[in-house]
């Protein structure tokens, strides 16, 4: 049996050590785990077709032993991966946090993230163990955002 893999992708302007990812990186490797906090290339100057293209040779060909976890930036570029690499069987999992697939008025820089919409119908189709979270003061990502994603 393969071992279960999580990739924590990190959003914009944010690291490996930012924000709760170390923290969580720990607790899944607790529970035997294979974890992974992606480094996304220039996270301060985000290009959608850098953080494809890194995602597809860090994740490879997902499958049902594959654990998504995208925070911001994160989570829509999570949902992209999965429209351009469909999982070879259904997902093990998809975690999003403050996530969002329209522009952001405050940050029009990762609006080309969302300039085409995915086919999230799809998308969820393949991923039978998903969840959103959010927060409801959220001062990046509006809430609304992220229950319309939900």
């Amino acid at each position: 049996m393969s071992p279960i893999t999580a990739f924590i992708i990190h959003g914009y302007t944010a690291s490996p050590q930012a924000n709760w990812f170390p923290w969580l990186a720990a607790r899944l490797e607790e529970q035997g785990i294979q974890t992974r906090v992606l480094a996304m290339p220039d996270p301060q100057a985000p290009e959608p077709a850098a953080w494809d293209a890194h995602l597809a040779a860090s994740i490879g060909e997902a499958d049902g032993h594959t654990l998504l976890v995208g925070h911001s930036l994160g989570c829509i570029s999570a949902l992209r991966y999965l429209h351009q690499h469909p999982p070879l069987s259904d997902l093990g999992g998809l975690l999003l946090v403050s996530g969002f697939d329209e522009p952001l008025a405050t940050l029009p820089e990762l609006t080309p993230f969302v300039a085409q919409p995915l086919p999230l119908a799809h998308i969820r189709a393949r991923v039978p163990r998903c969840a959103l979270i959010a927060s409801t003061d959220d001062a990046i990502v509006p809430p609304s955002f992220s229950q319309a994603l939900a």
